[in-house]
């Protein structure tokens, strides 16, 4: 049993997998990034929302989320975690919000740090509709799917500038991203195999919820320096844990 302490809450993760999740950090207060050099717009955190699972009977998630839109820049990353890497399937067919696809920005696939550690997916939509919609994952075949998803304004029509993976057991986590423009965020999506990643010296807690591999949704809250910046998330507890991430360094607009 693990207790950790998240703004002024104590809580106790127990490990396990629970059939509805709890919803522990939705952060709705946009924080803009430095103002942009030569113009442009800053980017900022909109919202997030919870996808919960679809309980591993199936091959499709569908969860309602309500879109904010309240720009002509905004963003939508939709943060999956699917099958087992060790002997499962990598094989999401679709992700739609609205009936709107969304584009596949990056996956993790290796390593599998351990027997249970799943697929990860990041997809991305530019200007989401305003209002509660369904998130659609379709998968080919049937197993668990889990999601949650974050909005962010003041990105550019071509957000993605890069991406990266790692994966490792491990207290605190480390990992390069190199990114080619000045005032560019980074969205990490997380899982660590029944906790849930704490913030890092650099990125902020915006949803974490107690189902067992669902993604963790934390960002960089700020401009990260052009060139090579090392992302940081924690195990919750400061001992050695498995932890894998995505990092999607997104454009302003």
């Amino acid at each position: 049993m693990h207790r950790f302490l998240l703004g002024s809450a104590l809580v106790c993760l127990c490990g396990g997998a629970v059939a509805t999740s709890a919803q522990l950090l939705n952060t709705h207060a946009g924080l803009g990034a430095p103002s942009a050099e030569g113009g442009g717009l800053s980017i900022a955190y909109v919202s997030s929302g919870d996808l919960t699972n679809n309980g591993g009977a199936s091959n499709t998630l569908s969860q309602a989320y309500t879109g904010v839109n309240n720009s002509a820049n905004e963003l939508l990353a939709i943060l999956i975690v699917g099958d087992t890497i060790t002997g499962g399937n990598d094989d999401i067919t679709s992700v739609t919000y609205n009936g709107v696809p969304a584009t596949l920005a990056a996956k993790y696939t290796s390593p599998p740090v351990s027997a249970g550690t799943r697929y990860m997916y990041v997809y991305t939509l530019m200007n989401p509709a305003t209002g509660p919609h369904d998130v659609v994952i379709t998968a080919a075949n049937a197993h668990y799917l889990l999601g949650v998803v974050g909005e962010y304004s003041g990105v550019n029509t071509t957000p993605v500038d890069t991406t990266t993976t790692n994966g490792a057991a491990a207290a605190s986590l480390s990992t390069n991203i190199t990114t080619v423009a000045a005032n560019e965020w980074v969205i990490v999506c997380a899982q660590a195999g029944g906790s849930i990643p704490a913030s890092g010296s650099n990125t902020t807690l915006r949803l974490g919820t107690t189902e067992f591999n669902n993604p963790t949704l934390l960002d960089t809250n700020g401009a990260v320096p052009m060139g090579t910046a090392s992302i940081n998330i924690n195990s919750m507890d400061g001992t050695a844990s498995e932890e894998e991430v995505i990092l999607v360094a997104i454009a302003h607009g």
